[in-house]
Protein backbone atom coordinates (compact mmCIF):
# COMPACT_ATOMS: atom_id res chain seq x y z
CA UNK A 1 0.00 0.00 0.00
CA UNK A 2 1.34 3.42 -0.94
CA UNK A 3 0.91 6.53 1.16
CA UNK A 4 1.56 10.24 0.86
CA UNK A 5 4.37 11.28 3.19
CA UNK A 6 5.48 14.77 4.17
CA UNK A 7 9.16 15.71 4.44
CA UNK A 8 10.00 18.98 6.17
CA UNK A 9 12.99 20.72 4.61
CA UNK A 10 15.55 23.03 6.14
CA UNK A 11 16.45 26.28 4.38
CA UNK A 12 19.99 25.17 3.52
CA UNK A 13 21.73 24.81 0.15
CA UNK A 14 21.97 21.01 0.32
CA UNK A 15 20.43 18.25 2.39
CA UNK A 16 19.72 14.53 2.15
CA UNK A 17 16.39 12.84 2.79
CA UNK A 18 15.96 9.18 3.61
CA UNK A 19 13.06 8.04 1.42
CA UNK A 20 11.74 4.69 0.15
CA UNK A 21 13.55 3.81 -3.07
CA UNK A 22 10.55 4.19 -5.40
CA UNK A 23 9.32 7.45 -3.84
CA UNK A 24 7.55 9.72 -6.31
CA UNK A 25 7.91 13.38 -5.37
CA UNK A 26 4.70 15.19 -6.17
CA UNK A 27 4.82 18.71 -4.74
CA UNK A 28 6.50 21.24 -2.53
CA UNK A 29 4.65 23.90 -0.54
CA UNK A 30 5.31 26.46 2.18
CA UNK A 31 4.04 25.50 5.61
CA UNK A 32 4.79 27.55 8.73
CA UNK A 33 7.28 29.61 6.69
CA UNK A 34 9.33 26.54 5.71
CA UNK A 35 9.38 24.35 2.59
CA UNK A 36 7.64 20.97 2.81
CA UNK A 37 8.00 18.23 0.20
CA UNK A 38 5.33 15.59 -0.42
CA UNK A 39 5.96 12.17 -1.94
CA UNK A 40 3.99 9.02 -2.68
CA UNK A 41 5.86 6.19 -1.00
CA UNK A 42 5.74 2.54 -0.07
CA UNK A 43 6.95 2.77 3.55
CA UNK A 44 7.96 -0.93 3.57
CA UNK A 45 10.65 -0.41 0.92
CA UNK A 46 14.36 -0.01 1.55
CA UNK A 47 15.24 3.64 2.15
CA UNK A 48 17.78 5.52 0.06
CA UNK A 49 19.42 8.91 0.52
CA UNK A 50 18.09 11.51 -1.91
CA UNK A 51 19.87 14.84 -2.37
CA UNK A 52 17.76 18.00 -2.21
CA UNK A 53 19.05 21.42 -3.25
CA UNK A 54 17.47 24.74 -2.38
CA UNK A 55 18.41 27.90 -4.26
CA UNK A 56 17.07 31.38 -3.84
CA UNK A 57 16.13 33.49 -6.83
CA UNK A 58 19.34 34.88 -8.32
CA UNK A 59 21.57 32.35 -6.56
CA UNK A 60 24.06 30.20 -8.49
CA UNK A 61 23.32 26.59 -9.35
CA UNK A 62 25.90 24.23 -10.83
CA UNK A 63 25.32 23.06 -14.42
CA UNK A 64 25.84 19.45 -13.35
CA UNK A 65 23.16 19.80 -10.69
CA UNK A 66 20.72 21.03 -13.33
CA UNK A 67 21.33 17.83 -15.28
CA UNK A 68 20.96 15.50 -12.29
CA UNK A 69 18.15 17.24 -10.38
CA UNK A 70 14.53 18.04 -11.19
CA UNK A 71 13.02 21.36 -10.08
CA UNK A 72 9.98 20.32 -8.06
CA UNK A 73 8.69 23.83 -7.47
CA UNK A 74 9.15 27.09 -5.63
CA UNK A 75 7.98 28.41 -2.27
CA UNK A 76 7.79 31.87 -0.71
CA UNK A 77 8.87 32.61 2.87
CA UNK A 78 9.22 35.61 5.15
CA UNK A 79 5.92 37.17 4.14
CA UNK A 80 6.69 36.54 0.45
CA UNK A 81 10.01 38.43 0.57
CA UNK A 82 12.08 35.36 -0.38
CA UNK A 83 11.47 32.76 -3.10
CA UNK A 84 13.20 29.38 -2.85
CA UNK A 85 13.46 26.85 -5.67
CA UNK A 86 13.56 23.17 -4.67
CA UNK A 87 15.57 20.68 -6.76
CA UNK A 88 15.36 16.92 -6.12
CA UNK A 89 17.99 14.42 -7.27
CA UNK A 90 16.89 12.24 -10.14
CA UNK A 91 13.41 11.82 -11.47
CA UNK A 92 11.03 9.75 -9.33
CA UNK A 93 8.33 8.22 -11.50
Amino acid sequence: MRRVFKYELELVDEQYLSVPESAKFVSVIEQNDMPVLYAIVDPTEIHVQTRVLIRGTGHDIDEGDLLSHECLGSVETNEKRFVWHIFVEGRRT
